[in-house]
C-alpha cells in the first residue's frame, strides 16, 4: 500500500494527462510531446495564402481598394468549410479557448516577420473590438487574443482601449454583403490618440464590411496609414467569396 501511495505521489503531475489527455482542438486526436492545442497534421492541412509577401496586391486588399484609406491588407490562411481552421475559429469564439487565440496570433506574427510589411514602422496594434456586452458574455475578445500573440513575436504594443464598439450588432453569419455593411455602419469610436502606421487585427475576413466600417472611423479622424491582418479569409481567389458558417 505504501509503495502504491509513493508511486502515485511521485507521478501526480501525470495524472491529469491520464484521465484528461491533451487532444487537438481541431481533430480530437491526442497530442504528442511538443504539440500544443493543435496537432501538426491539422496545422499543415490549413492552406496558407502567402499574402504577407504581397500585402498590397492580393484578394484581401482588393476588398478595400477605392472604398477606404488603407496601406495594405493580408490574411494568413484560407478559411475552408469543414476544415481545421473552421474548427479552431469556432473553438476560439465559442468554446472558451483564449490561449488558442494567443497561439494562433504567434503564428500570425511569425508570418508577418517573413513578409513585406514594414513592422519596424508600425506603432500600435489595434484588435477589432467586440461590444462590451458580447465580450463579457464570451469572456474575452478573440481579436485581442490574436493581437497578443502577434505582440509576443513582433514586440509591437497592443492598445485595445483606443478603439471601441459603441453599438451591439447581430451576428454577420449568413448575411449578404449589403446587409453586413448596413449592420456595422457607425459602430466604432476612437478613445484617444492613435499613432500611425497602425495594424488592425481580425479573425476572419469575408466581405470585409466590419473592417471597412472600422477604417472609415479611423479615416474620419485623419488616420490613413493602416495595415490589416486577419487569421483567415474566405476569399479564395479574386472575384470569388465564400461566406463561412460557424
Amino acid at each position: 500500500m505504501h509503495r502504491i501511495f509513493s508511486y502515485l505521489t511521485s507521478n501526480l503531475q501525470f495524472l491529469p494527462d491520464l484521465f484528461f489527455p491533451n487532444c487537438c482542438i481541431a481533430c480530437g486526436d491526442e497530442l504528442i510531446p511538443g504539440e500544443k492545442q493543435v496537432c501538426l497534421s491539422c496545422l499543415l492541412s490549413i492552406p496558407e495564402t502567402h499574402y504577407e509577401v504581397v500585402p498590397q496586391d492580393n484578394p484581401v486588399m482588393d476588398l478595400f481598394i477605392g472604398k477606404t484609406w488603407i496601406t495594405g491588407a493580408i490574411a494568413i490562411y484560407e478559411y475552408q468549410k469543414g476544415g481545421a481552421l473552421q474548427a479552431l475559429v469556432h473553438a476560439l469564439k465559442y468554446n472558451n479557448q483564449p490561449e488558442l487565440g494567443v497561439l494562433l496570433g504567434r503564428f500570425m506574427g511569425t508570418k508577418l516577420q517573413q513578409g513585406n510589411i514594414p513592422l519596424s514602422e508600425i506603432q500600435v496594434i489595434l484588435p477589432i473590438p467586440l461590444h462590451p456586452i458580447r465580450q463579457r458574455r464570451r469572456g474575452y475578445n478573440q481579436a485581442e487574443r490574436l493581437a497578443t500573440g502577434i505582440q509576443q513575436v513582433t514586440g509591437i504594443p497592443v492598445k485595445p482601449k483606443l478603439l471601441t464598439r459603441i453599438r451591439a450588432t447581430k451576428t454577420q453569419t449568413a448575411k449578404g454583403k449589403e446587409e453586413r455593411w448596413n449592420n456595422v455602419r457607425n459602430i466604432f469610436k476612437i478613445q484617444g490618440n492613435i499613432p500611425q502606421p497602425c495594424l488592425l487585427v481580425d479573425d476572419i475576413i469575408t466581405t470585409g464590411a466590419t473592417l471597412e466600417a472600422c477604417m472609415e472611423c479611423l479615416n474620419a479622424a485623419g488616420i490613413r496609414d493602416i495595415w490589416v491582418i486577419s487569421l483567415g479569409t474566405a476569399r479564395i481567389s479574386r472575384g470569388m467569396t465564400e461566406v463561412p458558417k460557424n
